[in-house]
């Protein structure tokens, strides 16, 4: 055999090989299944009908005598005081911010009030508020005893 014509037949079953694993992956000679189009779900239960009691709108009974108030507005405006500590009063935010943010690494609830004092604005780090001044006051002596500071304790509305 001469060595033309063994290099077409080596390239004759390369080929071939080639064909015999390409084209199945080209082409699907597979026969697609039908789908079933019957449901397997069961219909849905019938619900048996409830029936609702009508509530009555109750009878309001006339009194003579004037209703009396709850409370009166004195004791309103004596509790509706509250009370923070004033931790430090600092001009310059940054300064403000950092003290805050330790303060509320230690727990505390802790808010800036900015205020202007003699032209210049002025940022307040309060502790609070709280609603019972002895609360606020123990506050006061607990922040100064921690912090080495004459703390303030402020009343407000």
């Amino acid at each position: 055999m001469s060595y033309e014509l063994r290099r077409r037949l080596v390239g004759v079953v390369v080929l071939v090989s080639l064909g015999l694993v390409i084209i199945p992956l080209l082409f699907d000679f597979s026969r697609d299944q039908p789908l079933d189009r019957r449901t397997q779900i069961p219909s849905a239960p019938t619900a048996a009908p409830v029936e609702l009691e009508v509530a009555l709108r109750p009878q309001l009974l006339e009194s003579s005598a004037p209703p009396s108030p709850l409370f009166t507005m004195e004791e309103v405006s004596a509790g509706s005081r509250r009370f923070a500590v004033q931790f430090g009063s600092y001009p310059d935010l940054a300064v403000a911010e950092q003290k805050q943010q330790q303060l509320l690494e230690a727990g505390y609830r802790v808010y800036i009030r900015s205020v202007e004092v003699e032209g210049r604005e002025t940022h307040r780090v309060l502790i609070g508020p709280l609603l019972q001044r002895d609360e606020a006051e123990a506050l006061q002596r607990q922040i100064d005893n921690q912090y080495q500071i004459s703390s303030l304790l402020k009343a407000q509305q």
